[in-house]
């Protein structure tokens, strides 16, 4: 199957150590049936041959006929044949004791409507409720694959990390848990597995039965191979592993993964004096995506071009088209160099001919596909359609995306931005100096990258609206009038005038040690957990740059 057909239907084969551990969760014996749902190439099969398991007891299925012909080539008496998993019946084939596989990475929408509706309700057949819609195909693979395993069988699947996280993905985890066994969930801090895909994975181990006991969070430290399964499994110290060993919840569980040990100790010991940036019942900051503009060479040009159709002041808006390169902790007008084409109504020609003649030349412009602007479909419904409506900004800008630096800006002169990023207005406003100062501590640093999503492969940094909302902030009005506040607002004072440092160099910072100091003494903390905070945020995204670096240099040509 050839690179594009392989990207559009998710198919990215297995290497070989990655195989290895995913085989080591799920074998027991020699004489286990298995079975690859999705086999693709057969890279599981094969290796499972390879270590010795007899052909005649590997079975596989795929839509590709030329992928299972080569897998049989190679395994001239594995059970072999091409079908579609979603018609397969358990009641045919039989049960397995050990699943393996990589199903494909395919998300719900781009699916055809009428294959995403019959994969749905033979899943929700399967299991006895219906799957969240945006589940993507490999999480419909892992439940409807479940229908095969034999009792005490062992599934063992490579998946996309997302649905770990995702709101969604909460009732998935909690009939999980709730079902089966849930053995270990495993992701690598030491290489990319599949260098060509734009998606980070996990191994995700289940065994069938009640469920019981702790499961194996764990992040690999060296390249994967299938001796890693044996400390995993008994959840044992080894010095190739980051593992963890706790109860899986519902929600999250990245965190399990990936936080350092003082994460849980300061949430533990903080308790409610942390509460969620989003918490609806006690709503603290209203968050808003910026203005998304539609075309941006009208609404956002260079200045210039505003200046030579003389374009008037009041239709002109200081306006951060990107954060990319906004290394400060703060932003004022005399700050920004893009400007946003603002009206607030109709344009009259005779009382504003800059504006109106500015007007006049879009609507004589087309985009790329010959559209005129007026109708593009981002501006149509637009009244009229160079309107954008109210251009809304707030106290504090909240990057979406963050590669090695971590800030809130402060914006008090309220500029707006583009829809990159997420503006919040504090709703009690004496909360906004104590706010921004909390917002851009190092615990919320490390929060972010607990929290946030490591999902295009690149190493950035995804904070999505719930992750924002989830983000444990020190309750703001512990800190006003008191002591532990007057601190932290003497060192945000300090720290908010200089750039912002990539984060393995802030972190040693005298004055970001004062706000967290601050931080912590007013939540009745110990201030020395500071310096465990700062090394276990610094290791975080010292780990995602890494990971991200050692991508780029795994893809064909280095890029």
């Amino acid at each position: 199957m050839g690179e594009g057909p392989r990207k559009r239907f998710g198919r990215f084969y297995t290497p070989p150590g990655v195989a290895d551990l995913a085989l080591g969760l799920a074998l027991r014996s020699p004489d286990d049936r298995v079975w690859d749902p999705t086999c693709g190439d057969g890279a599981f099969l094969r290796r499972a041959a390879a270590a010795g398991h007899r052909q005649e007891l590997l079975h596989g299925h795929d839509l590709d006929p030329e992928a299972v012909s080569s897998t049989g080539e190679a395994l001239p008496d594995a059970r072999l044949e091409v079908a579609d998993l979603f018609a397969l019946d358990p009641r045919a084939i039989g049960l397995f004791d050990a699943i393996v596989g990589n199903p494909p990475f395919v998300r719900n929408e781009r699916l055809p409507a009428a294959r995403r509706r019959a994969i749905r309700a033979a899943v929700a057949a399967s299991i006895g409720w219906e799957p969240p819609a945006q589940a993507d195909l490999s999480v419909l693979a892992l439940l409807w694959c479940l229908g095969f395993l034999a009792p005490g069988g062992r599934l063992s699947f490579v998946m996309p990390n997302t649905w770990m996280d995702a709101a969604f993905g909460r009732a998935v985890r909690r009939w999980l848990v709730e079902r089966h066994r849930l053995l270990a969930v495993v992701e690598s801090r030491r290489e990319p597995w599949f260098p060509e895909a734009r998606v980070n994975t996990v191994i995700v181990a289940l065994e069938r039965g009640a469920a019981a006991g702790t499961t194996s969070f764990v992040r690999c430290l060296e390249t994967a191979g299938g001796g890693l399964a044996a400390p995993i499994l008994a959840g044992r110290s080894d010095p190739r592993l980051a593992l963890r060993r706790a109860a899986a919840p519902h929600d999250r569980w990245s965190p399990l993964l990936r936080a350092p040990d003082c994460w849980f100790e300061v949430r533990r010991a903080a308790g409610p004096r942390l509460v969620r940036l989003g918490d609806p019942e006690r709503p603290l900051l209203r968050r808003a995506y910026g203005t998304k503009t539609g075309i941006t060479a009208f609404f956002c040009p260079d200045p210039a071009e505003l200046d030579r159709a003389g374009v008037e002041a009041p239709f002109r808006r200081p306006f951060l088209r990107s954060l990319k390169g906004v290394h400060r902790y703060q932003i004022r007008h005399a700050d920004v160099r893009g400007e946003l084409f603002a009206c607030p109504g109709p344009v009259e020609s005779g009382r504003h001919p800059g504006a109106a003649a500015w007007v006049r030349q879009g609507e004589g412009r087309r985009n790329r596909h010959g559209t005129p602007w007026p109708e593009v479909p981002s501006v149509r419904s637009n009244r009229p359609w160079y309107v954008l409506g109210t251009v809304r900004s707030g106290d504090v800008i909240l990057p979406q995306f963050r590669a090695e630096r971590h800030h809130v800006i402060a914006n008090p002169d309220r500029v707006p931005v583009n829809n990159s990023a997420w503006w919040g207005r504090w709703i009690d406003p004496d909360l906004a100096g104590v706010g921004v100062a909390l917002l851009n501590t190092t615990w919320m640093a490390l929060a972010a990258e607990v929290l946030g999503r490591v999902n295009l492969g690149e190493g950035l940094l995804t904070c999505y609206g719930p992750d924002l909302d989830d983000l444990p902030l020190p309750d703001p009005t512990r800190f006003v009038g008191q002591l532990a506040g007057h601190r932290l607002l003497e060192a945000w004072s300090r720290m908010s005038r200089r750039e912002v440092l990539p984060l393995e160099r802030e972190v040693e910072q005298a004055d970001r040690a004062a706000l967290d100091a601050a931080m912590l003494e007013g939540l009745g903390l110990d201030p020395t957990l500071g310096d465990r905070i700062r090394r276990g945020a610094a290791r975080l995204c010292a780990e995602r740059l890494a990971l991200a670096s050692s991508l780029r240099a795994a893809r064909p040509g280095g890029s």
